[in-house]
């Protein structure tokens, strides 16, 4: 792959993931030479011995967080990949100092957005870089410009030539800018005035410079409604000296509308107070954001339609089981009742047996039925003694195998809170799975338990069984 003039960091400890990433630069001009870390140990090594221009970090990784990667940034621009669900992960992110955020969906539709919020991080970063630049520039200025008043008048001339200096330098950098800048009036009479624009702002409206200086930015651009805050919510925040970051649509000349991201910071102008804004056009992300959630839509309907699927069977299949199941438990009743004197004591043991396991196979026809309503129903939230449950789903399917000699630890693991059937056939599957893979052990051993891990506490059910390769 040829050399790149950006660099970029993706870190993800899922391998499909990584594989999606990978195909999706391998179809097309992917703008950004990167490497990839699978974990917080590596990505902390890549930055170490490396420089980027970005880093781009799915939220959940093995051994921490992507906020464990932010803490260690330095003048890099993050944006954060989240799931479906994880909004106020990245709501908690933005405040952190995230640029931006993704969130990821089975399709993988993502990635189409992640050149576009990459490009977009990174120019935020550099943009903010050049503002305070600006503001740190525009403020020793000041100072500069206050003290030399003081002076006498022979200093004067000198003065003049510094503040024309400091005028030129700020028309270089008004300018020089790619996207459209305006400076208009703050609060008053006929707030939101134009008293200046740069090349991009006609570039952008299509309205020549003489016409944007006769105009009001909020009466004539601004389409009505469309900001994610109002205006005198944002002019509140410059008259406290803070940056502000708006999303709004502008309409330009011909008629048409279109989105932009707006970064504005109040100064000083011509001896009024007025804002500067900067306005980047992401018509195009947003167009991609609605897609996105189109695709969303579509797969939820989708998963809609295959619960309605897998209901109908379940009834389905719950209906041809009971009826073998209800043959079954009535004619060990009737051995048991008609026959009890005349069998022995291992076959009285057995039909005993096989009575309880039908009523066993009855409730988990009945679990299976609950389980099929869950898109439909609330679960049954109830206090659950865990110890209990575990030994109980032990020990009906230790008498499945009888041969089998299973020795079973419990750990002092507390009471939960959850719906009691579903967490049976949780623990009925794991200990299965458990007994199963422990079969080439003469004594198999499972222990069931608690760990804290991550803030969280997780039950586990671990065995001395063969194991396998997680890779």
């Amino acid at each position: 792959m040829r050399s790149k003039e950006k660099k970029l960091l993706f870190i993800e400890d899922d391998v499909i993931d990584q594989k999606a990433f990978k195909r999706f630069t391998d179809q097309g001009e992917f703008p950004y030479d990167f490497d990839i870390s699978s974990s917080v140990k590596e990505a902390k090594k890549s930055l170490k011995s490396k420089k980027y221009d970005v880093v781009v970090a799915d939220y959940s990784l093995g051994d921490g967080t992507a906020f464990d990667v932010l803490k260690i940034l330095e003048n890099i621009p993050m944006v954060i990949l989240t799931g479906t669900g994880d909004e106020e992960i990245a709501v908690k992110a933005m405040k952190l100092g995230v640029y931006d955020y993704l969130v990821k969906d089975m399709e993988g539709n993502y990635l189409k957005m992640l050149p576009a919020t990459v490009e977009n991080a990174i120019y935020r970063f550099h943009l903010e870089q050049k503002l305070q630049e600006y503001h740190e520039n525009l403020e020793k200025l000041v100072d500069e410009r206050t003290a030399k008043l003081k002076k006498e008048i022979i200093e004067r001339k000198q003065i003049e030539m510094e503040l024309r200096q400091s005028e030129e330098r700020f028309k270089r950098l008004f300018n020089d800018l790619g996207d459209a800048v305006y400076v208009t009036k703050i609060g008053g009479a006929n707030r939101g005035r134009i008293f200046e624009v740069n090349f991009a702002a006609e570039k952008q409206t299509g309205y020549t410079r003489n016409e944007l200086l006769k105009m009001n930015i909020i009466r004539d651009l601004y389409v009505s409604g469309s900001g994610d805050i109002t205006t005198n919510d944002w002019e509140e925040k410059l008259n406290k000296g803070e940056i502000v970051t708006i999303t709004e649509k502008k309409r330009r000349k011909d008629g048409t509308e279109f989105w932009t991201e707006v970064i504005v910071t109040s100064i000083e102008f011509k001896g009024e107070k007025a804002s500067l804004s900067i306005n980047h056009d992401i018509t195009e992300r947003k167009q991609a954001e609605e897609e996105l959630k189109k695709h969303r839509d579509h797969l939820e309907e989708m998963v809609k339609e295959r619960t309605k699927e897998i209901e109908a069977f379940s009834y389905s299949v719950s209906h041809d089981l009971r009826a073998p199941l209800r043959a079954i438990s009535g004619f060990s009743e009737i051995l048991s009742d008609k026959y009890k004197d005349k069998l022995d004591e291992e076959a009285n043991r057995l039909i005993t047996i096989i009575r309880k396991n039908t009523l066993d196979m009855n409730q988990l026809i009945t679990d299976l039925l609950d389980f099929s309503r869950l898109g439909r129903q609330q679960l049954k939230s109830v206090e659950i003694d865990m110890k209990t449950l575990a030994r109980e789903a032990f020990y009906e399917l230790k008498t499945l195998n009888p041969k089998r000699k299973i020795e079973l630890e419990i750990k002092d693991i507390p009471d939960a809170i959850g719906d009691r059937s579903l967490v049976r056939l949780v623990f009925l599957n794991l200990i299965s799975n458990a007994i199963k893979f422990t079969g080439p052990r003469k004594i198999a051993e499972i222990e069931i338990g608690l760990q804290d891990k991550n803030e969280q506490t997780f039950y586990y059910v671990k065995d001395n069984g063969v194991g396998f390769d997680m890779k």
